[in-house]
This record gives C-alpha cells, sequence and structure tokens, in this order.
C-alpha cells in the first residue's frame, strides 16, 4: 500500500498505490491511482487510473482509464485514454472507448479534434460546433461506414472521418 498526501489506499490481498488526494482501494487485486482520482477492484484484475480519472474493475475485469477518463468494467475489459468513457458489462469483452459503450472525443492538446475508436456494437460521440450552436455528432459503428477498431475524428462538417495519425497527446 502507498498513498499520497491525504488519499486512502486499501488492499486486503492485492496491491493499492495512489497520488495525492486519491482513493485506491482492492480486495483481491493492483488498483493504480492518479493524484485525485479513484480506483477500486474487488475482483477485478486490476484498475488503474490517470489523474482525476476513475477505474473500476469487477469479476475478474480490467479497467484502464487515462486523465479525466472514466473506465468501468465488470467481467472484461474497458479501456479508455483521456478523457473519455468506455464501459463494459458481464462477458461483454473488450471495450476500448466503446464496445458496447460510447467513445467520447473533443479536441486534443494541439487544437484539433481527438480519436475514437470503438469496437463492434460501440458508438462514437463528439462535441462539434458549427459556428453557430454547439451539437453531438453520433456514429454507430457498422452503419454509414464506420468501421470496428478502427480511429476516427471529426472534419469541418461535423462527420465522422477515419484518422491517420493516431499521436494523442499521452498514453493512458
Amino acid at each position: 500500500m502507498k498513498a499520497g498526501d491525504c488519499s486512502v489506499a486499501f488492499a486486503a490481498s492485492g496491491v493499492a498505490e495512489v497520488a495525492d488526494r486519491g482513493f485506491a482501494i482492492s480486495t483481491f487485486a493492483e488498483v493504480i491511482g492518479g493524484e485525485r482520482s479513484f480506483a477500486i477492484t474487488t475482483y477485478g484484475l486490476d484498475a488503474t487510473t490517470g489523474d482525476y480519472g476513475i477505474a473500476r474493475s469487477d469479476e475478474f475485469g480490467r479497467a484502464t482509464a487515462g486523465r479525466r477518463g472514466v473506465a468501468i468494467v465488470e467481467n472484461g475489459t474497458a479501456t479508455v485514454g483521456d478523457g473519455g468513457l468506455a464501459i463494459s458489462e458481464g462477458s461483454q469483452g473488450v471495450s476500448v472507448a466503446g464496445s458496447h459503450g460510447i467513445a467520447l472525443i473533443g479536441e486534443d492538446c494541439t487544437g484539433n479534434f481527438g480519436s475514437a475508436m470503438a469496437s463492434v456494437g460501440g458508438i462514437l460521440v463528439a462535441k462539434w460546433s458549427d459556428g453557430e450552436r454547439t451539437r453531438l455528432v453520433v456514429g454507430y459503428v457498422g452503419e454509414n461506414g464506420i468501421k470496428p477498431d478502427t480511429p476516427y475524428s471529426v472534419d469541418e462538417q461535423g462527420q465522422f472521418v477515419e484518422r491517420v495519425d493516431t499521436t494523442s497527446c499521452s498514453s493512458v
């Protein structure tokens, strides 16, 4: 167990580490939390999050969230980068920002749109402005040419387009 200032780390039979002002709770496996984060697993394999993130795993699941990301899983894998949401429940399998979940994107660190990737059945959602108002752009894997496990961005017209450069601002 390792806890930063004003933090809580608890491990019954596992590893719990957290930075300042965070929570890391494990009854079974490894949980690692960044600053002001929340990482918890009861019977999961691991839960890892960056600063300000939330990662929760259960029933032999793996949850990994980047900075300000949210990954929640029960018996599968939920992996999301910075600022996104990935949810996988039961034996749904892998959710990389969205197998039967949602991948949210916005602008990346360079002022361009980030990329979202979802597996079969996933949903891509982006906040986009047409110059007059903010809108949500929604794409469904398998419809309108959206392919599974392929990174997408949003063009100037508010349409999802395959993203060639998948460089991110920071890693998960």
